[in-house]
């Protein structure tokens, strides 16, 4: 799977899916946009970049500055 569509508060976005992203990895963080709830393109592209970011945190344990952690919530 190169990609997924959710539909999610009557937005639809579509996440690709990272070359060698597990698949669980990859819903968690397509889920992870889409519960931010991006209405722009911008918005959308600045959550995408924060999501792989989440997922080193969140899946590989990975810290990061604490400027950074708190641009995650």
């Amino acid at each position: 799977m190169k990609y997924l569509n959710i539909e999610h508060m009557g937005m639809i976005y579509t996440i690709y899916r990272e070359d060698g992203e597990s698949y669980d990895a990859f819903y968690k963080r397509a889920w992870y946009i889409a519960n931010k709830n991006p209405q722009t393109q911008s918005e959308f592209e600045n959550i995408e970049k924060l999501s792989y970011i989440w997922r080193n945190v969140t899946i590989n344990n990975l810290t990061y500055d604490s400027n950074i952690m708190k641009l995650l919530s």
